[in-house]
This record gives C-alpha cells, structure tokens and sequence, in this order.
C-alpha cells in the first residue's frame, strides 16, 4: 500500500492541446505527492485559477508554432505571480530558447529534444 502525502503540492497544469493535457494530467494523477489542476493555455483563464488556488507550480506545454505567444504568456504569469515555480515542457530547446524562457520567468525546461548548433568553419 503506498504511503500517504501529508501536503501534497497543488501543481496547475496548461496545454493548448486537450489530448495532451488529459494524457500529462492522468499521468502525474498518479504521484500521490501532486493535487493537479488542469487548463487550456490561456492566460486570463490561468491567472484566474492562481488567483483562487494555492499553486505552488505552474507546468506549461509550450507549442513550439506560437513560441512568441507562449513567452508573453509566461512572462504575465511571473509578473502576476512570481512566487509560484513556472516549468515549461518543449518539444525542442536550442541556447536561446533556454535563455529566453529563463528570463521569462521559468524555473526549469524539460525537453523532448535538443535542437542541434551548427557552427561556421
């Protein structure tokens, strides 16, 4: 029988894709340590949830397509909500893209691939 988590951590999850967000949700539902709260990847609909829930971690999926959008979106989410740990999840991550969504606020990157640097000779 598994242990029981005293405080578990209030995690709100957000993906622009229904299907992913149910397959990331029903994953992590399965670490008792986590309480999730999932969303589209909608801005006022994510700081409407933070305004009312205790999140302690916010995971964004990001679409590599509206990279632009999902910074912006990351960026209102720290400015709003600083305390709370922003993780975003990439299909792909180069150099700049780490960095910019550090200075966006995130705390972490988890990529499902690393986008190859090629180099002049």
């Amino acid at each position: 029988m598994p242990e029981s988590v005293e405080d578990p951590i209030d995690v709100l999850i957000a993906d622009s894709s229904p299907l992913q967000l149910q397959l990331l949700t029903s994953a992590l539902r399965r670490r008792p340590e986590f309480n999730l709260i999932s969303s589209t990847l909608d801005v006022q609909m994510i700081l409407q949830i933070l305004s009312t829930e205790s999140c302690k971690v916010v995971i964004l999926a990001m679409n590599h397509k509206h990279e632009a959008l999902d910074f912006e979106l990351l960026r209102r989410l720290h400015v709003a909500h600083p305390e709370v740990a922003k993780i975003l999840l990439l299909a792909g991550c180069d150099r700049a893209t780490a960095l910019h969504a550090f200075r966006s606020g995130a705390r972490g990157l988890f990529c499902l691939y690393r986008v190859a640097v090629s180099r002049a000779l």
